[in-house]
Parts: structure tokens; sequence; C-alpha cells
């Protein structure tokens, strides 16, 4: 009974982190190529006031009851012992990404100003849809493994 709450628990951080990254992607990473400086400026600074925070407090706990997951549970079939490992990789490198190159892009954009921004800032944000394109779809391979693990969809 412990394992299946650490999967349920686990399933839900999972799905509240892969939850904000594809929210974010259908919402409004789509259609960043549309908006002016000023309302890409503005947006970013909403994003993240409202993420910077809850980010870090569902990362942790997701990764931590994943990993519990992979080493409690006893009777893993081959295919359950490559799954588990695989979408926490595919969460890790989401977060890697985030961590390592959408939070210093965002660090900076968020200063800008329509006078400071620098010349190719459309060349910035198309390099920051694509690394967000890239977390969204990997996060949600990771949810997807991940669920279909617990559910034992591939017995």
């Amino acid at each position: 009974m412990a394992i299946q709450i650490i999967q349920f628990l686990a399933l839900s951080f999972l799905f509240l982190l892969s939850g904000v990254f594809y929210g974010s992607w259908i919402s409004i990473g789509r259609s960043f190529q549309e908006f002016s400086l000023s309302e890409f400026v503005h947006s970013a600074q909403i994003i993240n006031r409202n993420l910077g925070v809850y980010m870090r407090i569902v990362s942790v706990p997701c990764i931590v009851l994943m990993v519990l997951c992979t080493c409690l549970y006893r009777q893993l079939t081959f295919l359950e012992l490559l799954l588990y490992p695989l979408s926490i990789l595919l969460i890790v490198s989401a977060l890697l990404i985030t961590v390592l190159i959408l939070v210093p892009m965002n660090n900076k954009i968020i200063t800008w100003t329509t006078d400071s921004a620098p010349p190719d800032w459309k060349v910035i944000r198309k390099r920051w849809q694509f690394f967000n394109d890239i977390r969204t779809l990997i996060s949600l391979l990771s949810f997807l493994l991940f669920t279909a693990d617990c559910f034992k969809l591939f017995d």
C-alpha cells in the first residue's frame, strides 16, 4: 500500500510540474512571436513572478518521489526497470533546461525596457521558444511514461 501512495504522490507532483510547462506552452508560449517587445517583457515578468517559488516547491518532491518509486518497488519487470528511470531522466532534463538555459534568459529578459533591449531581441525570443518547446515535449513524455508504468500499461 505504501508504494501506491508514493506512486500517487509522485504522479501528482509530476502532473503539476509537467502541467506548468504544458500550460505555459499551450496558452502563451506559442504566441510569443506575435508579442511586441513591451508585451513580451511584461509577460516574462509576470510568469517569472508567478512561477519562481512554485516551481522550486514542486520540483524537488517530484524527483524525490519518482526516485523512491523506482527504489522501493520490489518486483519491477524489465520494461518497468527502463521506464521509471527514463521518465526521471526526462523530467530532470526538462528541469536542467529550465535552470541552465531558460532561467538565465528570463533573468535578462525581465530587466529589459523598450529602450534597453538588445537589437537581436527577436532572435533571443526565438531561442527561448525553441528550448521551451523541447522542455515541454520531454516533460510530457516523462509524465506519459511514468503514468504508463504506474498503471502497468505495458504488461
